[in-house]
């Protein structure tokens, strides 16, 4: 749910609700099986599973979990899952929060609450109603090398670091195709053959946008 492009172009960057594309979750799930042959829930819980195991991050029922650029809140909601600690999970996009409140919604009382809000990741503080003491912030998905310069990276850093408790972890996830033996990536951006593969369609607009359709189905865009 929390998928971005590759690449910026002028209408991304004036526009954070490119997320707003009544097509843009289901292309999710395109680029997911795609790309790595599993569906994006499945995904999400590997890259939950992997930050526990290897983080120690140590989080119990009752401590403080920030997950910044959270999308829909696939990776909060998995987080609150595993191990009981209470999410604050914030977003710039409206449209990917407003979908993460209503999943919430179905989800029921019964479940983990997560406490779901806008929030620019460079400037985090201002969207937390009470500075909380929090024992892990997590930013999954590449989000963070999309703040715009090295200034803005040092800024949003110094908030983060201003409302880690002592001995707090910051989890930073950078995806990266996985290297052929000669060093090439996996799936490089001039290489459809995989998408031959998964029986995808791969088309340019004249904006620049790389269109993914499922022949399969029909549908998707990218």
């Amino acid at each position: 749910l929390d998928v971005v492009p590759i690449y910026k172009n002028e209408k991304m960057e004036q526009n954070n609700e490119h997320y707003e594309s009544a097509w843009y979750q289901r292309t999710a799930e395109i680029e997911s099986l795609a790309r790595d042959g599993i569906p994006i829930r499945e995904r999400y819980q590997k890259e939950v599973d992997f930050v526990l195991d290897n983080c120690d991050l140590e989080l119990k029922q009752g401590d403080n979990l920030l997950d910044i650029a959270c999308g829909a809140g696939g990776h909060a909601r998995i987080f609150a899952e595993r191990t009981g600690a209470n999410v604050e999970a914030r977003d710039i996009s409206a449209t990917l929060i407003k979908q993460a409140r209503e999943i919430e919604a179905i989800r029921g009382e019964t479940q983990e609450v997560i406490h779901f809000e806008t929030g620019d990741m460079g400037a985090i503080k201002g969207s937390l109603q009470e500075v909380k003491d929090f024992k892990a912030i997590t930013c999954m998905g590449t989000s963070f090398m999309y703040l715009k310069s090295h200034e803005d990276h040092k800024r949003a850093l110094k908030d983060y670091f201003d409302i880690l408790e002592p001995g707090g972890k910051l989890v930073f996830q950078f995806r990266s195709w996985i290297a052929e033996e000669d060093g090439t990536d996996k799936y490089p951006e001039d290489d459809t053959e995989w998408m031959a593969e998964k029986e995808l369609a791969v088309s340019q607009t004249q904006e620049g946008t790389t269109i993914l359709i499922d022949k399969k189905v029909g549908d998707g865009e990218y």
